[in-house]
């Protein structure tokens, strides 16, 4: 494609970006040509990460951690090669950050544990998405924790359970004039669980 070459010729071939970047990842090229054939067993490698990561445009660049976790996807972007390489590097960082502030979670403030959970949950890191989320709860009155306890709990389980009965009733309690609009999230989760589970 037209912006592959593009991307490929100002950025990714360039010195300053191979310079910056190269010693910093492991780079695997997936080829998804149009006008010539490749190898069928690349083909199909590459037709799984395209599966696996989710891939709807090219091109896509997909940064993935020492364990093959996603932390960032990216298209094209204006500005060359020094430009682009100083955006991954704050990526690279704000990763690090992450994996730092994972492995001490008990000093992160509440805003820093909605955030963290926040990320990891568009990354799909479900093991220190459980973890930020006992944390957060362990911190008393925290609206947005019991929430997303509520969601797990609808997603694992259904709306019946006794565990998520109690927590709906708890987090209603917190605000009984839906001054913080407690009732409208809860409302907005059930009304979520059951369009997933409506039987047609």
């Amino acid at each position: 494609c037209s912006w592959c070459e593009k991307m490929d010729g100002e950025i990714l071939s360039s010195p300053d970006f191979v310079n910056a970047i190269g010693p910093k990842f492991v780079f695997y090229k997936a080829d998804f040509p149009v006008y010539k054939t490749i190898d069928r067993d690349i083909s199909k490698k590459n037709d799984e990460l395209k599966d696996k990561y989710n891939i709807v445009g090219f091109p896509t660049i997909v940064l993935l951690d020492p364990q093959m976790h996603e932390f960032a996807k990216l298209n094209y972007r204006e500005g060359g090669a020094k430009s682009y390489a100083d955006y991954i590097t704050k990526l690279l960082q704000e990763q690090k950050d992450f994996d730092d502030n994972s492995k001490n979670l008990p000093k992160q403030n509440l805003q820093n544990l909605q955030s963290m959970y926040e990320r990891a949950s568009r990354n799909g890191l479900v093991d220190i998405q459980q973890k930020i989320m006992q944390e957060g709860l362990a911190r008393g009155d925290v609206a947005f924790f019991m929430k997303e306890k509520y969601r797990y709990l609808l997603n694992h389980g259904g709306i019946q359970t006794t565990e998520a009965k109690e927590l709906r009733g708890k987090i209603l309690a917190l605000d009984p004039s839906n001054k913080r609009r407690l009732h409208f999230d809860v409302a907005l989760l059930d009304y979520e669980y059951y369009s997933r589970n409506l039987k047609t």
